[in-house]
């Protein structure tokens, strides 16, 4: 995709392009001409996870198209990005990969700071695919793991990494302390940016006869990611049991039939499924809170620097400790 000139990569961690200038939201994702886009809208390359949603090495063509007005294809303001699976031939054919990128091998940025975006980076998986029936009947498989290792929050970023700071880690270990006695790990703030991402695909393509053709495709991809919260900002911190565990998964089933009726008349068919899940893990069902340190000692207001712990406010109604 970075080969076509309409298409500019904004953000190149995640995978987020613009295309046209237009919000990567607005952008239709496809695997083999059936939506694979993210269905709720949270991650920014607009894809049901961080990375594509099918393997590179599974993908025999691409395709993108800007300003596409055809009736099929919903959704789309930007480009339409259609990436078209690999099949199975009358021979064997497979492949065993892998890829490792170290965040040491990047260099400094313009203000001269380290790179910090991920630790290190491994991909491994592999391809088969070949004959069933020969000439008649072909699958293809393959399997991906991505692993990203990656620094959690930045602390100096908080009220923990202000010089005149409301509060110390004396203090956040008396709120442990105190969230103890009431029955509940507040947690700690030791975190991680890791992306532990699984994908796995079968296709099979059947030849029915010299006018008519079909194939069916079934895909799993799963990711679990730590997502932290109440770090964002120099006058607030937050504990581990504010964070999360989010768990996708994207599983989908696509059929499609082709079939030449004529010199001038065909007709294509696809029908597909999909099952998506965002599962938010949260370690505990204490309550959300919040603990403000009173700058100069006025206890009066709820203002100053402050620790959050306890269920996040907006994932109160997910929590499930087991």
């Amino acid at each position: 995709m970075r080969l076509d000139p309409r298409v500019t990569f904004i953000d190149r961690a995640s995978g987020s392009i613009s295309a046209g200038g237009q919000n990567p939201r607005y952008n239709s994702i496809n695997i083999d001409g059936v939506s694979a886009s993210d269905t709720f809208g949270l991650e920014g390359n607009n894809m049901p996870t961080r990375r594509q949603p099918v393997a590179m090495e599974a993908i025999e063509a691409l395709d993108i198209n800007l300003s596409n007005y055809d009736v099929s294809i919903a959704g789309a303001a930007g480009a339409t990005v259609n990436a078209v699976t690999k099949s199975g031939t009358n021979e064997f054919h497979g492949s065993v990969y892998g890829t490792y990128r170290d965040g040491d091998w990047f260099g400094k940025n313009p203000e001269g700071k380290k790179f910090n975006g991920f630790n290190d980076e491994k991909t491994y998986g592999m391809t088969l695919g070949g004959p069933i029936v020969k000439d008649k009947l072909f699958f293809f498989a393959n399997y991906e793991k991505f692993k990203q290792s990656a620094p959690g929050a930045d602390l100096s970023s908080t009220a923990l990494g202000k010089a005149n700071a409301d509060y110390s880690m004396a203090d956040v270990t008396r709120a442990q302390e105190i969230a103890k006695g009431y029955g509940f790990d507040a947690g700690g703030i030791e975190s991680n940016g890791n992306t532990d991402l699984e994908e796995y695909a079968l296709k099979l393509d059947w030849n029915i006869n010299e006018n008519h053709r079909a194939n069916i495709r079934y895909s799993k991809l799963e990711q679990s990611k730590l997502r932290i919260n109440g770090m964002g900002s120099t006058s607030q911190a937050s504990l581990s049991s504010y964070w999360y565990q989010h768990v996708k998964t994207n599983e989908s089933y696509v059929a499609q039939v082709f079939s030449d009726w004529s010199d001038t008349f065909s007709t294509e068919l696809k029908a597909s499924y999909r099952e998506y899940s965002a599962v938010r893990q949260v370690p505990t069902n204490a309550p959300s809170i919040r603990i403000y340190f009173p700058r100069g000692g006025d206890v009066t207001t709820p203002e100053g620097d402050s620790l959050f712990l306890g269920v996040e406010l907006l994932r109160r109604r997910y929590a499930d400790p087991g």
